[in-house]
């Protein structure tokens, strides 16, 4: 699977992630939304319905994108062919298969408890496929002496490695719950379906974000290349800062498991803190911003997501250490999930995934009003949410609506944006931006390196 192969196989993961982006992820989450306003109580929708969503949101959108850009570029980094394009696509369609035939048991009832193990079944099976993949395929490569292996020891890499291993965490934990689910009903146990948010956003989503940042964010805002894993803030060398991040996600996912979640939210937050100080996100860039082709404020939005995280990650703190306070849960995974996660796609997306499929960005002005429209909605839904739960009358209840109309027209012109982009007739090899993001066959570059 060269290059060429590749890029359908990755084509296709990007047009699943933004099918679940837009439809069963943004419009069932508007109308839950309109539904909890409408009778001014979060229970309002069916709990199938609230998870029919965040499973959409969660493995259809990110996973997708997720598990498609790290089967195109992961082997390039380390300057090894992929593997298959056979089990590539073989990864593709159990994953699209599970993440689809979940959204459909979540707002159907028929036969919704079978529905739900299978999905998780075909979930797992195709995180499984992709393992052998990016793992297991070049380590048997390795042995065999046609590729140089190469251990993982950058920030970024550990960074991956922990989000991947706790994507096969959640999967299992997923299917557990499907499992455990009652007959004749679509929604997951509320204590499992607790324990599988956490560690779906904290031990797969943030750390395989986080891991990619090291590499592209550094890269595009011009910053200082990562502190190197041995590195630790306050001048203590006694620890590794990469292991320790490690560290930090098991100790999560164990006390997710634990349930114990006060514990979960302050690891969280120091985990958020100890990642932004080794991202270098807001010390002084070294050299101008990498904007061609795309929106040149889209650094600014690229910072603002990580102050949304650090915002999202004291919410959670907030919202473990006070239960009575309604709005403060949901506001602070608000915040990471669009306030954090959305925003980072919505600004670095723009310049990558065209450069990899040798395509022009679409429109600029398009990626602009997104990221503005999503700032905005994402404002307003974390000050209304917390305002407004537990709180009959409140003025958040008339503000809720508008964030999720105002969230839902953003993705709406994100998904115009990379469609219109991906319809246009592809460059000529030569000229692609995918040679200004990627390494060169056969090298590794180092961190923060100058595209």
């Amino acid at each position: 699977m060269d290059g060429r192969g590749g890029r359908p196989l990755l084509a296709a993961f990007i047009a699943t992630g933004l099918f679940f982006l837009a439809m069963p992820g943004t419009v069932i989450g508007v109308g839950n939304l309109l539904l909890i306003a409408a009778a001014q109580a979060a229970a309002a929708p069916a709990p199938a319905w609230i998870q029919a969503h965040g499973q959409a949101q969660i493995f259809g959108w990110v996973g997708s994108f997720i598990i498609g850009i790290s089967l195109f570029v992961l082997p390039r980094f380390r300057g090894i062919p992929p593997a298959s394009a056979v089990l590539g696509w073989l990864t593709w369609a159990l994953w699209t298969a599970g993440v689809t035939l979940h959204w459909l048991a979540g707002v159907n009832d028929i036969a919704p408890q079978p529905a739900l193990v299978v999905a998780a079944l075909l979930r797992l099976a195709g995180f499984l496929v992709s393992q052998y993949l990016l793992v297991i395929a070049p380590l048997r490569a390795a042995r065999a002496g046609t590729v140089r292996h190469r251990p993982a020891r950058d920030l970024g890499s550990m960074l991956g490695i922990a989000g991947f291993c706790g994507l096969g965490a959640t999967l299992v934990v997923d299917l557990v719950a499907a499992v455990s689910t009652a007959p004749g009903s679509a929604a997951y146990p509320p204590a499992l379906d607790r324990i599988l948010l956490e560690l779906s956003l904290w031990t797969f989503v943030l750390p395989i974000a986080l891991g990619y940042s090291a590499r592209f964010t550094s890269m595009f805002l011009g910053l200082r290349p990562a502190h190197p894993p041995q590195a630790t803030p306050l001048g203590v060398r006694s620890l590794d800062l990469g292991r320790l991040l490690t560290l930090i996600v098991v100790a999560i996912a164990i006390s997710a498991l634990l349930q114990a979640f006060i514990v979960t939210a302050i690891l969280a937050f120091a985990f958020t803190l100890l990642t932004i100080w080794a991202l270098r996100v807001f010390e002084p860039p070294e050299r101008p911003a990498f904007t061609a082709g795309v929106d040149a404020r889209s650094p600014a939005f690229v910072r603002l997501a990580f102050g949304w995280l650090a915002i999202g990650a004291a919410l959670g703190v907030a919202a473990a250490m006070q239960p009575a306070a309604g709005g403060l849960p949901g506001a602070g995974r608000h915040a990471i999930t669009v306030g954090f996660v959305a925003t980072l796609i919505f600004a670095l997306a723009p310049r990558l995934l065209p450069g990899f499929l040798h395509r022009r960005l679409f429109s600029r002005g398009l990626m602009a009003a997104s990221l503005w429209l999503l700032t905005i909605g994402c404002a307003l839904r974390v000050v209304s949410e917390a305002a407004a739960y537990g709180m009959p009358g409140s003025w958040g209840w008339q503000v809720l609506p508008l964030s999720g109309v105002t969230e839902l027209t953003a993705v709406l012109l994100f998904v115009l944006n990379l469609g219109a982009t991906f319809a246009c007739r592809p460059r000529g090899v030569a000229e692609s931006p995918l040679l200004e993001v990627l390494p060169a066959a056969g090298r590794r570059p180092m961190e923060g390196e100058r595209p």
